[in-house]
């Protein structure tokens, strides 16, 4: 099953259709935020709205429900957005049209979690929040239906991410091991580019040193090494 779910992700990472959009307003830095109280907007295939968990660290996730499977029992999926750790939220036009297209096409109930951001926050606070959102969902069936649809089946549950968030999974993942969760079961991670460095460099980029694609590559990387160092 985490294969089919692995070949899925993939398949939309690399192949997004963005014609779908409603949206039009341009991304934006947005500081870290509570939402408004729990609004449901549905369009024709995806129900989504917000929960709050922690509303003195700002701590809060957006649910995306396929409408067309009401009555079977659907993956949840855990979602970590990317961006260096300094940007981008749950409701930023790119991840709400990703995560709709996850839910709706995979399906499953899909939690994208709106961490606490650098340079504000530091490493490890990104951590402590995704699995602190793991305990969350992690409570009796009567509490856990006030924040998920009765066909979300928290026993098989991945978390994924892209970019700074499959970092993110991956500690919250490591994390989850040694913790005793009730009912939630941790059976997949999915890692979309996550973000990894070394201390040295790989054969590769010795190789390839000097051509034109390494420098562009090199470039990049001083972006992501100036985000991880107001990260840490």
């Amino acid at each position: 099953m985490a294969n089919t779910y692995f070949k899925l992700f993939i398949r939309h990472w690399t192949r997004p259709n963005y014609s779908e959009s409603r949206h039009s307003e341009p991304l934006s830095f947005q500081p870290c935020r509570l939402p408004e109280p729990t609004i449901f907007r549905t369009d024709q295939r995806c129900q989504t709205y917000d929960v709050v968990v922690d509303p003195t660290r700002k701590l809060w996730f957006r649910v995306f429900v396929p409408t067309q499977y009401a009555v079977q029992d659907l993956p949840v999926m855990v979602f970590f957005h990317g961006c260096g750790y300094v940007t981008y939220s749950p409701d930023s036009v790119k991840y709400d049209h990703f995560c709709r297209k996850f839910a709706r096409e995979l399906p499953a109930v899909v939690v994208s979690v709106d961490y606490r951001l650098a340079p504000k926050n530091r490493h490890p606070a990104q951590l402590e929040d995704g699995l602190d959102v793991l305990k969350f969902l992690d409570t009796d069936q009567e509490n856990r239906s006030k924040w998920l649809p009765e066909n979300a089946n928290i026993s098989c549950c991945f978390i994924a991410g892209d970019s700074a968030g499959g970092h993110i999974t991956h500690h919250v993942a490591q994390r989850a091991s040694q913790f005793h969760f009730q009912q939630l079961h941790v059976i997949g991670l999915v890692l979309l580019q996550p973000f990894f460095g070394g201390d040295e460099r790989t054969d590769s980029e010795i190789r390839l040193d000097g051509s034109a694609r390494i420098y562009r590559v090199i470039k990049a990387h001083r972006l992501v090494l100036e985000c991880i160092h107001a990260a840490w």
